[in-house]
């Protein structure tokens, strides 16, 4: 349901008198607005006009299309089908800091066609069925979750529902469908970096907090999902792991997509982890005295979103490295080869690894063809793509190289 939300500073009751920005984020599927010439009658006074706002936000649509395949009721949670963003509510989404990383690094796309594994220019050959499980790596600092899901937004229509650790939601509600370990303390420790621009981004673009019923939740209704298995471990890199996947090692995103006859497909992304050169890593900064003691604290209270996983040689720590200014890379990202799946595989334990093996070396192939194949994109300096596409006026984009 869209809905606006907007306050004048005139509105003495304490719920019109907080900020929209503070009241939309208890409100999912909100836009805000203050209006700073009103009153709390704001709708009695002559210059308000609701169908000027309507078409200010954008968010009238005379068709209602959700992310949803199957029609199941709602049931209450973050993990309900959400409608699909209009082309304003989209742009108006990236306002305030994913339009200028978009712009700084020029992302593009390419996929695979599963007849014959041909990668191709553009998203044509991403799968039409659903549900569908995306599976993809973490680069550091994960920044390019925001470019891909708009790109596949703009290109395709597809609304990507991410699985995003509880602590970027920042609220009551993140720990109200988040791990077991994490209900009730969301609000406990902040994430590193983490503001409320954010949050209200991932909700714009419908992730939801990571954990097994909510995966559940979005394949049982038909959605397109994106998972990173890495997780904050693999986001947060130390020194000399540009392009490792931090995995775990038992094979439950196989089973889970299979219970439904998902169909997942690897996600390959670089341009980030070899243009971060990190001066201090989590255990360089956790070495440090005093300092480091005091960092341990502060993190301490951060749920995992592991806490079901069995992998002791993963240890998520919620700690970002600090790295060294540079100019920004381009974004690339290959959707690899679709892996079809039923529900008969769910108690094969042997297949259900095969694939998990197959799926991660499906990444790591993505990984070392962009690597290689970017070195013939003309404008992956930043400079030339940057002069290039300012020759245009921002209304066209620097082309890269042919598959």
């Amino acid at each position: 349901m869209r809905m606006p939300s907007s306050g004048g500073p005139g509105a003495p009751s304490a719920p019109c008198s907080a900020p929209a920005a503070l009241r939309t984020f208890h409100l999912p599927n909100t836009s805000g607005g203050d209006g700073d010439e009103l009153g709390h009658a704001m709708m009695m006074e002559d210059m308000f006009s609701i169908s000027d706002i309507i078409e200010e936000e954008g968010f009238y649509t005379r068709r209602r299309t959700t992310t949803a395949v199957a029609k199941r009721p709602p049931k209450g949670t973050l993990s309900d089908p959400m409608e699909v963003p209009t082309s304003v509510e989209a742009r108006k989404a990236t306002e305030g800091g994913l339009d200028f990383l978009q712009r700084l690094t020029s992302p593009v796309f390419f996929s695979t066609r599963e007849a014959d594994g041909q990668v191709v220019t553009g998203l044509s050959e991403l799968p039409e069925t659903r549900p569908v499980l995306f599976v993809g790596n973490h680069q550091t600092y994960a920044t390019d979750l925001g470019p891909l899901i708009a790109g596949v937004l703009e290109e395709k229509g597809m609304l990507i529902r991410g699985l995003a650790h509880p602590m970027a939601f920042q609220g009551f509600r993140a720990s109200e469908d988040s791990t077991d370990e994490a209900e009730g303390r969301s609000g406990q420790a902040q994430q590193p970096g983490q503001g409320p621009g954010s949050a209200g981004l991932l909700s714009a673009y419908g992730a939801v907090p990571v954990s097994a019923r909510n995966m559940y939740n979005l394949l049982n209704n038909g959605e397109a999902v994106l998972l990173y298995p890495g997780g904050v471990r693999e986001a947060y890199k130390r020194k000399g792991e540009e392009y490792k996947l931090i995995w775990p090692d038992k094979p439950e995103v196989i089973r889970m997509a299979a219970r439904f006859g998902a169909t997942i497909v690897p996600l390959s992304a670089v341009g980030i982890d070899d243009n971060v050169d990190i001066i201090a890593d989590a255990e360089d900064l956790l070495s440090l005295p005093v300092l480091g003691d005091y960092i341990r604290d502060r993190t301490s209270g951060i749920p995992t979103a592991r806490n079901t996983d069995a992998t002791p040689e993963i240890d998520e720590t919620f700690i970002a490295p600090i790295p060294a200014p540079q100019t920004p890379g381009r974004y690339y990202f290959l959707f690899g080869t679709p892996i079809r799946t039923d529900p008969s595989m769910v108690k094969d334990g042997e297949l259900a690894e095969d694939l998990y093996k197959k799926l991660k070396s499906g990444v790591e192939e993505g990984i070392e063809y962009l690597c290689t194949k970017r070195d013939e994109d003309p404008y992956s300096d930043f400079f030339k793509r940057l002069v290039y596409e300012a020759s245009w006026g921002g209304t066209k984009q620097a082309p890269t190289f042919k598959p």
